[in-house]
This record gives C-alpha cells, sequence and structure tokens, in this order.
C-alpha cells in the first residue's frame, strides 16, 4: 500500500506519495471546505478526491463510519469525499445534491469531518440527496459529498465524477422594503444571508455594485445627522426617503435627516451570487439638530422651534395673535410718515383755502378731505394715488380754493392706507382766533373711528 501524507503549502493541497506529487482536489479537506453561497449551485469533480484519517461515513471512522437508512433499511459508505460550508441564519437549510453525475452520498457535519449528524444515500444512482436542517444565527455547517463506496441491499452505482451543490433557505423576513424592520436607534443584530433583490430595486452606491439586500424603516426623532454603520460583512448602507435616494455608502452611512420616515438598504458587495452575505450588526447613531426647524435661529433662542415660520428677525405680521419674531408680543400695526400742510388765511369773516398738501403718499394711499361749515363747496372728497413713487399731493381742488368759507368752520384731512395706521388732521376756524385750531389723531387699519396716536397699531 502506498503511504499517503497531506500537507498545505502557500495554502494549496498536497498529496505526496511513494510514486511522485499530485494535487488535491478542491475542498478535499474538511479544513479547506469551499463556501455556499446560497441559492446557488456550486460545482466541483471528485476524481483524485480522497477521504480524511477517521473521516465519517467511510471505512475507519472514528464516529460513525456507516450512513443508516431509517429502520435499518439500508446502509451506505463514501468515498472520495469533497466538503463544502454553510453560515446559518437561524432558519432551517435545505441541502441537495441534484445535478451531480454519480452516485452520490450526502452527509452533514456541525463540528468536524468526524462528526456527522445527518446522512442520506437515494440507494439509486444519479438521483441526487436532499437534506434539511435547522440551523443556529452564525454557526458554520459543513456538507460532505463522495460517492458511493458500498451500500446494501444495493450495489453503488459510479464513484466519482461533477458534484452539484446547492443550499437553499427562508430568505429574511425584512427581505423586501414593504417587509422593512423598525430601526430604533441603538444596535440591532440582522442577516442578509439568502436575501435576494426586488426588481426595479437600486444595488449600485457610486459605481460599486451590491445585493442580497435587507430592508429597515427608521424614523428619526426630529432633524438632525444620522450615522448608520453595519459591521460584520463587506456592505453597502443607503438612506432613502419618499422613494428617492439620500444618501449611500461603504460600511458606514452619514446624512442630514429632517422629520419624516426613512428607508434603510443594507447589502453585500458584489453582485447577487458573489454578495457578501453573513450576520451583521447595525449602529444607529443620530445628534439632534441645534436648529430643528432650521429657520436659521437656534432652538435655544427660538421661541418656536419647531416652526420654521416663527423666530427672531422673522416678519411679524399685526394684530394676527401670532408672535412671528419671538419679540413676546404681536406686531402692531405700522405706520407711515406722512405730512400735512395746510395754506390758508382767515379774513373777517370767512376764510380762504390756498392749499393742502400731504407728502410722502405711496402708491395705495387714500386721502380724504372733508369740510364742516357754511360755504363748503361739499361735505367730502376723496381720491386714491395709484403711481409707485412717493410723492406730495396737492389735495385742495379749485372749488375749495375759490370758497369763502365761513366760520366756525372745520376742515379735516384723513390720510389712510392698507395696513397701516392712518392719520387724521383737524383744523377749526373760529371768529376768536387767527389761526386755526390743529389736531392730530390716527385710526388703525379697517377702522373708521379716530384716536389717540398713542393708542393706535
Amino acid at each position: 500500500m502506498k503511504a499517503r501524507i497531506a500537507i498545505a503549502a502557500a495554502g494549496v493541497w498536497l498529496l505526496l506519495t511513494a510514486g511522485g506529487v499530485s494535487v488535491a482536489a478542491a475542498g478535499d479537506f474538511f479544513t479547506q471546505a469551499t463556501p455556499l453561497s446560497y441559492g446557488v449551485t456550486s460545482t466541483a469533480s471528485n476524481v483524485g478526491a480522497n477521504t480524511e484519517i477517521g473521516e465519517a461515513l467511510t471505512p475507519g471512522a472514528q464516529g460513525v463510519d456507516t450512513c443508516v437508512g431509517p429502520a435499518n433499511a439500508w446502509t451506505a459508505q463514501t468515498q472520495a469525499t469533497l466538503w463544502w460550508s454553510i453560515v446559518g441564519s437561524g432558519r432551517p437549510i435545505t441541502v441537495t445534491t441534484a445535478g451531480s453525475n454519480f452516485d452520490t452520498v450526502l452527509g452533514l457535519s456541525a463540528t468536524t469531518h468526524t462528526g456527522v449528524f445527518s446522512c442520506l444515500d437515494n440507494q439509486a444512482a444519479n438521483s441526487g440527496e436532499t437534506l434539511s436542517f435547522n440551523t443556529t444565527p452564525g454557526h458554520v455547517y459543513f456538507v460532505q459529498v463522495g460517492g458511493c463506496l458500498n451500500s446494501t441491499p444495493q450495489v453503488c452505482g459510479p464513484a466519482t465524477g461533477t458534484e452539484a451543490v446547492t443550499a437553499t433557505a427562508p430568505p429574511p423576513p425584512n427581505d423586501a422594503p414593504g417587509a422593512a424592520a423598525v430601526l430604533k436607534t441603538a444596535s440591532v443584530a440582522g442577516d442578509n444571508l439568502a436575501a435576494g433583490e426586488d426588481a426595479g430595486e437600486n444595488v449600485s452606491c457610486g459605481g460599486t455594485g451590491f445585493g442580497r439586500t435587507v430592508w429597515y424603516q427608521w424614523t428619526p426623532p426630529g432633524p438632525g445627522h444620522v450615522s448608520i454603520t453595519a459591521t460584520g460583512i463587506n456592505s453597502i448602507v443607503a438612506l432613502y426617503s419618499g422613494g428617492a435616494l439620500v444618501a449611500c455608502a461603504g460600511g458606514r452611512l452619514d446624512a442630514d435627516v429632517a422629520a419624516g420616515t426613512y428607508y434603510v438598504q443594507v447589502g453585500g458587495v458584489g453582485a447577487h451570487a458573489a454578495s457578501s452575505s453573513g450576520l451583521f450588526s447595525l449602529l444607529t447613531n443620530f445628534t439632534a439638530s441645534p436648529d430643528r426647524d432650521r429657520d436659521g435661529a437656534l432652538d435655544a433662542a427660538d421661541c418656536a422651534p419647531d416652526n420654521p415660520a416663527i423666530h427672531p428677525g422673522a416678519v411679524d405680521r399685526p394684530h394676527n395673535r401670532i408672535d412671528e419674531d419671538c419679540s413676546g408680543r404681536d406686531a402692531k400695526w405700522p405706520r407711515f410718515n406722512t405730512t400735512i400742510t395746510l395754506d390758508g388765511a382767515l379774513l373777517s369773516s370767512f376764510a380762504r383755502v390756498r392749499s393742502i398738501t400731504v407728502s410722502n403718499v405711496q402708491a395705495g394711499t387714500r386721502v380724504e378731505v372733508r369740510c364742516s361749515g357754511r360755504g363748503c363747496p361739499y361735505a367730502r372728497r376723496a381720491r386714491t394715488h395709484r403711481n409707485r413713487a412717493a410723492a406730495v399731493v396737492e389735495v385742495s381742488d379749485r372749488r375749495l380754493r375759490r370758497a369763502r368759507l365761513r366760520v366756525p368752520l372745520v376742515l379735516q384731512v384723513r390720510v389712510t392706507r392698507p395696513g397701516f395706521v392712518g392719520r387724521v388732521r383737524t383744523y377749526s376756524f373760529s371768529r376768536n382766533s387767527r389761526r386755526p385750531k390743529r389736531t392730530t389723531r390716527c385710526i388703525n387699519p379697517g377702522s373708521r373711528k379716530s384716536i389717540a396716536c398713542s393708542q393706535a397699531g
């Protein structure tokens, strides 16, 4: 018998025999098991493969040396074995050798090459075996596939050829955006094992492809900055709002967020079959914004930190019962700077008006002249200034200037403008004084009654 010694040199397994050196088949040794990707069939030839000392289901095994069917209905041993590995997700795994072109024997191990906990031989050449088993998250399980060495009651078929091994499992419950798991601002555990990609789902970040995605729904407590870090796999983290991509990055994502609902997508770098997958931790750190409503005023100085329409420096609309500028009170009606001038003379028994002018008249300003007494050509006359530019307006017409106004006489000029405190100037003529008595009062917008200017606004 030839002596066989297995050694590893530079990551390549060699078999030293008395007759020379030969390269072992891929996955020939338990410690070099070929990783399986969920849902992807992996193939390899077991031609030239060997069995290890004490390997289960082989003659001379240290533990289980024979695969035994239910009620001892059949038995089988294997040869020329290859090993595969798969990471458990906590969900059941199904492994099949369907598609292999020879008579395979399938074994499963959760520990070493000597410890098989489940096995199967279909007792039919080229039919393939299928086994399902429960898993622990993160635990690595090993799949042993070899050719039939001997079996009862039937004779084995071909013992070598191409092995086809496929492992499948249910995807994570948050595999699709519509089933997104609730993400809290803390560390959560997850996995993308057996996850897929939905039709139309974004699987590119800055030119880097990713796949096997899972989804989370996250609602920030308010505006601020979020940092989301995924560890455990080579990942891409992406953030979405209203279906639009906000930001994406490899491993760690940083973004400014507003109030509302966001979706977080976590995937493994690489196209679907080659995407990084496994168990991961997702850590979410949120820092509240010092200006929650983003109106330019820090919350400490903002009397309404969640309302961008209210902040120091905002325009305070008068008399709307809202303190928009955080001054502590509602704004008063503004006033406009208008000068009213009367040029007239009091003669022996009547008065004459040479002119009445109003300065700084803006567009929309209404000027009304009222006359009360004998000789008045009219009781009131008004007009609204239409020009945009401020102007000095002559408001006494020719009839008033030519009139012989008997005393006692009262002339009143009212200047009003929408949204502003108006001004009322009253001139009272009497026989006892050569100069008219002049009084000034104000009118609030929308009112007809004049009041003391100290009370207006």
